[in-house]
């Protein structure tokens, strides 16, 4: 069970993060396989009918990890996924309700991160 590919993207929403803190992102080949390792990931056994997903991972350079399925690949698909880092992001990040700079560095951090996901 590995992944076709997994590859880092960079969270940056402050200029003293730069390179800080990874969001992994792994691309599967089949779907009994994303679920697996999503699974194993989190250690929650609910994956069962997933065809993606986004698990919070706290290690001293990772944030997080989304998993895809390239059956599925497509802009929905990524931002999906996407909010549901996002969500989690802000909700450990920044302090609620979300003032204008702070609303503003999620906007940033989303189009950030679609753009390197979308390069690699």
């Amino acid at each position: 069970m590995k992944p076709l590919i997994v590859f880092p993207l960079t969270i940056r929403t402050r200029k003293n993060q730069r390179g800080y803190k990874k969001l992994y992102v792994a691309i599967w080949k089949h779907l009994k396989d994303l679920r697996a390792a999503a699974k194993q990931s989190s250690g929650y056994s609910g994956w069962g009918d997933a065809v993606g997903c986004y698990i919070a991972i706290r290690h001293k350079s990772q944030f997080g990890e989304i998993h895809l399925w390239t059956k599925l690949m497509g802009a929905g698909y990524w931002s999906h996924e996407l909010q549901h880092f996002l969500a989690d992001y802000s909700m450990t990040t920044e302090s609620y309700p979300l003032d204008e700079k702070a609303n503003e560095r999620m906007a940033f951090l989303a189009g950030d991160l679609t753009a390197q996901f979308w390069t690699k």
